[in-house]
């Protein structure tokens, strides 16, 4: 009789370690679990229906005049999320041209001279405008960089700018003739299409 009494402690015993157990290691669980029941009963008990939405809040980050969070929680459940995505506006690029004029020679060679760099940048986008930003290199025979410059110009929709601008090089013992310019587009406007 005895035996069985100890072993009924021992079983009962058992089982409420494994219940401490259990519940310390679901114990994070657990509590997700009630503070949701509770956030949800503090926020008015807003019912999830169809599309798992719980409480109120942006969807998309827009707030109405009153200060109040986008959302649509009505009965049915239903909301209008927008997929957006930025992309550059589409552009062209047109006749690039370089020209090397010598402003003054001694000797037989140049010893002041300009590199004139240009190239029109055209705006294919429908109805959009924005800055356009072009890095432009002179580079020697070698083709390594002497000289960077960038230039900024707003271009408008369905139009075209030329970005032109010059390197002035000059030495009293001679400035080599053999340069040329590279361009690059840094920067390209981008514009938001929402469906």
């Amino acid at each position: 009789m005895m035996r069985k009494r100890l072993y009924v402690v021992s079983m009962i015993v058992a089982i409420l370690i494994i219940g401490v157990v259990g519940i310390f290691l679901w114990s994070d669980e657990i509590l997700k679990v009630l503070n949701f029941q509770k956030d949800s009963e503090e926020l008015g008990g807003f019912d999830n229906g169809a599309d798992g939405i719980v409480g109120g809040g942006s969807l998309n980050g827009e707030v109405d005049s009153a200060g109040n969070s986008g959302g649509n929680f009505g009965s049915g459940g239903e909301t209008s999320e927008q997929t957006c995505t930025t992309s550059q506006i589409p552009y062209s690029l047109k006749n690039f041209e370089e020209n090397i004029i010598c402003h003054e020679e001694n000797g037989g060679g140049c010893i002041d001279l300009t590199v004139n760099c240009s190239v029109e940048i055209y705006n294919l986008d429908k109805g959009f405008s924005g800055e356009f930003e072009i890095r432009y290199a002179l580079l020697d025979s070698s083709e390594n960089e002497l000289e960077v410059k960038t230039l900024k110009n707003n271009v408008n929709f369905g139009e075209y700018e030329l970005f032109m601008l010059d390197f002035r090089r000059s030495d009293i013992g001679g400035v080599s003739e053999d340069l040329s310019c590279f361009f690059s587009v840094v920067d390209v406007p981008k514009k938001e299409s929402c469906v």
